[in-house]
């Protein structure tokens, strides 16, 4: 079985202050902290991500990885990805959730970062 660890780099400086919401009262989002950075292709095995921001966020507001090579996003690569799935918070600033299992990430035959 193929397992590694990969590591989640959460939101690049240039697309901190792009809107993330259908909400046009949102202006921009800054996270403020992310703990764990980190999980297994496995998945978190029960462990939450936290992302935590400045200001209450609207609960249309869903974490989403990406796949970056070489500097840029590369949505072709995307497809190796498995989303997380929003477990249901509202209107609040710390949106949680676990990793899921990532059983197509060794398709990647790149250097790549996983970001948020």
């Amino acid at each position: 079985v193929w397992q590694a660890r990969y590591f989640i780099q959460v939101i690049s400086d240039k697309t901190k202050n792009q809107h993330f919401s259908t909400n046009p009262g949102l202006t921009k989002m800054n996270f403020v902290d992310a703990h764990p950075l980190a999980s297994c292709t496995n998945g978190g095995n029960g462990r939450k991500v936290s992302l935590v921001a400045d200001q209450s966020l609207p609960a249309d507001v869903t974490p989403i990885f990406q796949i970056h090579a070489a500097g840029s996003h590369r949505p072709d690569l995307d497809q190796f990805l498995v989303q997380p799935t929003k477990e249901g918070w509202g209107a609040t600033s710390v949106i949680r959730f676990s990793t899921p299992a990532q059983p197509y990430l060794h398709q990647v035959k790149e250097d790549f970062t996983v970001k948020l």
